[in-house]
């Protein structure tokens, strides 16, 4: 028998997987224990109560380490103990997860759900049938399947109430944008994935120009954001997040740098905090774009480049962060997605085993150091699934630790810190500093 399957490695595989769960469970619960004892239930808002119930680890980054590494420890034991043929038969068939996803997005199930249930107890799967005009049968078998993979509970068989995933969809028309270009674009630009790599491959021998990306094979040679009828980064500046900084640090002042139209349904139809961070001066919205040197105005202010860099080819990032450089930014963080840090999925011995459960355990709670930049552990589901995504509709990706020092180091930085952002598919706040060569 190879030793990959032996009993006894198998075996020591599941103990180091129970004692990643057990001891990061551990430090979960005596988290909630320190909140729930910091708080009195009548403390609790209906907003810090909605925080909890999407992601009650979300207020302390050691908590959401340990969440991550349970996670993790659990996508190993699936794996361990889903039977070959049956996990490659259900990874073969999760383009149905999106399909399904897709036709609920679309039809505002989630809303349906919500409306046709006022107590929280659920909607009748005939009357959720009604009010979407989808067929009863097919709408429930959507339901169930999607219900496995946590996006709606099935409280009874024909009643379904909404988790906390699916009730992030109600109210948020860009989050549904996104889905929607995600399951469609997305997916019929995927289909060319292959013939991309494949042209790639010869041309790279042939030493001439390959095609942009798979989504320009798709739509014969016209790029996403032309397809889509947009500016190549409208869109970008709608939700101003980092403008949401400006209500803790009152000292603060920001100038958001997009297009035109951005610039303009910013300024003509502003929230009432943006709105009145503008009165103040202390926000501010300009037409530019990143391939354009900074006016000698903001030479020397601290930049934020927030999810940008993902959509381009090495070629392109590097112009970007150059030209950047040239303000001799003070600071430059960068708001993005990070593939890694790397674990091992599974060992050849009971002790690779051992010592694939104590990385997790220490990458829990380690630090960045003078000479090693720590990234905490975290599933690369989502990470992955995002470069696959770059990749098909922008030639581009999602780097890894190393590809970011590289690329900073090419531009004139040096990466000096990474935070992941919490509860987030993957990104990170990249910190980096010009170094004068």
């Amino acid at each position: 028998m190879a030793e990959t399957f032996s009993p006894a490695l198998i075996s020591a595989r599941l103990d180091a997987i129970l004692s990643t769960i057990e001891q990061s469970a551990t430090e979960l619960k005596v988290y909630l224990e320190k909140i729930s004892l910091a708080h009195n239930e009548s403390d609790y808002t209906p907003e810090s109560i909605s925080t909890l119930s999407s992601f009650p680890f979300l207020g302390d980054s050691l908590a959401t380490n340990h969440a991550a590494a349970v996670k993790v420890a659990c996508q190993r034991l699936n794996t361990l103990v889903t039977p070959p043929e049956l996990h490659i038969m259900e990874e073969a068939g999760s383009f149905y997860i999106s399909a399904a996803l897709r036709i609920c997005v679309v039809n505002d199930i989630p809303t349906h759900i919500e409306h046709l249930s006022k107590d929280g107890s659920g909607a009748v799967l005939e009357h959720l049938s009604v009010a979407s005009k989808l067929d009863c049968d097919l709408l429930g078998r959507v339901l169930r399947v999607l219900s496995q993979k946590g996006f709606f509970c099935e409280v009874t068989p024909g009643k379904f109430r909404n988790t906390a995933s699916t009730s992030f969809l109600i109210n948020s028309p860009s989050l549904k944008a996104y889905l929607d270009l995600l399951t469609y674009e997305n997916v019929l630009a995927s289909s060319y994935l292959e013939k991309y790599m494949k042209e790639l491959f010869l041309c790279n021998l042939e030493g001439r120009e390959g095609p942009t990306s798979p989504f320009t094979m798709f739509s014969q040679g016209k790029p996403l954001y032309d397809w889509l009828h947009l500016d190549a980064n409208e869109g970008r500046g709608h939700n101003f997040n980092q403008a949401n900084a400006l209500a803790r640090f009152l000292l603060l002042k920001m100038i958001v740098q997009d297009l035109d139209a951005v610039v303009k349904l910013a300024t003509e139809t502003p929230s009432t905090p943006v709105a009145k961070w503008i009165e103040e001066g202390r926000l501010s919205f300009t037409a530019h774009d990143f391939f354009t040197a900074q006016p000698e105005s903001l030479y020397g202010s601290l930049f934020v480049l927030s999810n940008i860099i993902h959509n381009y080819p090495d070629e392109k990032a590097l112009v970007i962060l150059q030209t950047l450089r040239s303000a001799r930014p003070f600071k430059l963080l960068i708001i993005d997605r990070l593939i890694g840090p790397f674990h091992a999925p599974e060992a050849t011995s009971a002790e690779g085993e051992r010592e694939i459960a104590k990385a997790l355990h220490n990458a829990c709670d380690g630090r960045s150091t003078e000479t090693e930049i720590h990234v905490p552990i975290r599933s690369q589901i989502a990470p992955g699934i995002y470069d696959m995504i770059m990749a098909t509709l922008f030639g581009a990706k999602t780097r890894t630790l190393e590809q970011w020092k590289g690329l900073l180091s090419q531009a004139g930085y040096s990466l000096v810190s990474i935070s992941p952002l919490r509860a987030s598919s993957g990104q990170a706040v990249l910190e980096a500093v010009i170094v004068d060569k």
